[in-house]
């Protein structure tokens, strides 16, 4: 139970973080898409599914603070939004600041906001308020005695800190507004793509069907799930292989029966033919031993049931109170995404696995029956 609920914990989270911070589709052109604005209206005209329609930036840079400095792919996005934009998921997992991207003052020059993510802001060790250096890999030319191509850097001052819960975003990923990422970049009037996100995220195949034919070439669409289909394969076939895995160990654990009731009707020979020999059918003997199988794996599966349960409902305290104890940390969150351990209990699975826990306890039981039904009250109280 505990390890069914952390998988369909993870698919769970893992879907909500990526559809609740990405688009559902992607609009690309080789070179970046022209004319933006026109081209976004033109696409919410087309269908009433697409919700919101908005043009994004995206590039990867150095952000430098005074303490530390690392890599970070900026995201620029507009400064309004139609409140369906994924921007508006950041807004609602703000630590600190706001996402205004407001301007400031710096060495009596205007400079840009930024928002960037909390494991980021840790590690450069900064703060709302903070100016921070951002590195472009697009040249900018000084020019002077002679012209020389230099790395372009940029001061913005931090206006926010988010915090979504998901390590992939928390440590990489830098917002600003969209005109500051195409100055940045030096991308003029274009920009890397266009973000559509729908009304019903079950539709996303069709739509983008539909949306390939509208636009035509040199347009390609990609959908949420094509840009992560490798990873959701492999998280659903884990899924399969472990539910596998654990029907083969409630397998196993059904053997103690068979061994624990075989010794049982070894033990009680002689009952048993005393029993048969004061009338009890075969049929009679047979059920006594299936309703002890049936008893022992009944027990077992409602303590592990209620036990599965509770540690399901509270994973993340027991890992506490693990780690706490041992030193050990049961999840490192740069392995694993998020910075807790997710579940999610679904009745299916725990009917699935109590009743296959109960068909195995009923299953070992028949072998130890069989046998104890075959026993001949002559024999067993010849010598009595």
């Amino acid at each position: 139970i505990v390890v069914m609920a952390v998988m369909s914990g993870f698919d769970r989270e893992l879907k909500s973080k990526i559809i609740g911070m990405n688009p559902h589709l992607i609009i690309q052109s080789p070179g970046g898409v022209q004319d933006s604005i026109y081209l976004s209206g033109k696409i919410k005209e087309a269908n009433p599914h697409f919700e919101s329609v908005t043009p994004y930036i995206q590039g990867q840079v150095i952000i430098r603070s005074n303490a530390n400095a690392t890599g970070a792919i900026i995201r620029g996005v507009p400064k309004e939004t139609d409140g369906k934009d994924p921007i508006e998921y950041v807004k609602s997992h703000m630590a600190a600041g706001d996402l205004s991207f407001k301007e400031s003052l710096y060495e009596k020059k205007p400079i840009g906001s930024i928002a960037l993510g909390i494991s980021m802001a840790r590690l450069l060790r900064a703060r709302p308020g903070d100016v921070v250096q951002i590195i472009s890999p697009h040249f900018s030319e000084e020019k002077g005695i002679e012209t020389k191509k230099l790395a372009k850097t940029k001061a913005f001052r931090i206006g926010g800190i988010f915090q979504l819960g998901m390590n992939e975003f928390d440590t990489n990923l830098v917002l600003m507004d969209l005109s500051e990422a195409q100055e940045l970049f030096n991308l003029k009037d274009r920009v890397t793509g266009i973000n559509v996100r729908l009304d019903s995220v079950d539709e996303t195949f069709q739509l983008k069907q539909m949306l390939q034919a509208f636009l035509g070439p040199p347009f390609f669409i990609q959908s949420w799930q094509d840009l992560n289909r490798n990873f959701f394969s492999a998280l659903k076939v884990e899924k399969s292989v472990m539910r596998i895995l654990l029907t083969l160990i409630v397998t196993v654990a059904a053997f103690n029966i068979i061994s624990t009731l075989i010794m049982v009707v070894m033990e009680k020979t002689k009952e048993i033919g005393v029993l048969r020999a004061l009338g009890a059918t075969r049929g009679g003997v047979q059920s006594i031993f299936l309703l002890e199988g049936f008893a022992i794996g009944g027990f077992g599966t409602l303590i592990g049931g209620v036990l599965g349960f509770y540690i399901a409902k509270h994973i993340n305290g027991v890992a506490a109170i693990v780690e706490r104890f041992t030193g050990f940390e049961v999840f490192p969150k740069d392995i694993y995404y998020f910075d807790q351990i997710p579940a999610l209990i679904i009745p299916s699975d725990i009917f699935f696995i109590i009743f296959f826990a109960l068909l195995m306890a009923l299953l070992a039981a028949l072998y130890p029956a069989h046998q104890a039904g075959k026993v001949s009250p002559v024999e067993a109280i010849r010598y009595e």
